[in-house]
């Protein structure tokens, strides 16, 4: 299954092997029991090797940006952010967000457009106005955003998202 790598062999890449394969899972609802379907790509929920094995799976991708763009990985969610002063700037962060498509196809994963958008911070009205896409999909421009219980939005105003319900 998983042939040789030179970093994983003898009994890690038994032992990994044996973490990944042949593994089956089946949905109960209300005692009623589906069929066992085998398990074809993913790693086994709420394990210690899990989360490991995720983040050597994606680590590889800050290797796209060549430090012009700046880009930001936490858990299952990756930041992508540039400082946009022209109309080059604009492309070099569309650049960046199709590399990631590219990268996203190479590993064979596919980005959620439904939970990619664009943040634009800051004072300046006279930077262009942008659009970006992913996978030739506008992706939505929003004036802020929840990211790790912090509300955030185009002024850098921090606000603690328990503070913000209601609003």
């Amino acid at each position: 299954m998983f042939g040789t790598h030179p970093g994983l062999v003898g009994r890690l890449l038994e032992v990994m092997t044996a973490f990944l394969s042949h593994r089956f899972q089946r949905v109960i609802i209300d005692n009623v029991y589906s069929s066992y379907a085998p398990v074809i790509s993913g790693v086994p929920q709420g394990s210690v090797l899990g989360p490991l094995l995720f983040l050597l799976f994606i680590n590889d991708i800050t290797d796209l940006f060549d430090g012009t763009v700046n880009v930001k990985l936490y858990a299952g969610d990756i930041k992508i952010y540039f400082e946009i002063v022209n109309n080059a700037d604009v492309d070099c962060l569309q650049k960046g967000i199709n590399d990631s498509c590219i990268w996203a196809e190479k590993w064979q994963l596919r980005l959620s457009i439904d939970k990619c958008f664009h943040l634009r911070v800051g004072l300046i009205k006279s930077v262009p106005k942008a659009t970006y896409t992913l996978y030739s999909t506008r992706l939505n421009r929003v004036n802020e955003v929840r990211d790790l219980g912090v509300l955030i939005d185009t002024q850098l105003s921090f606000l603690i998202a328990h503070q913000c319900y209601g609003r």
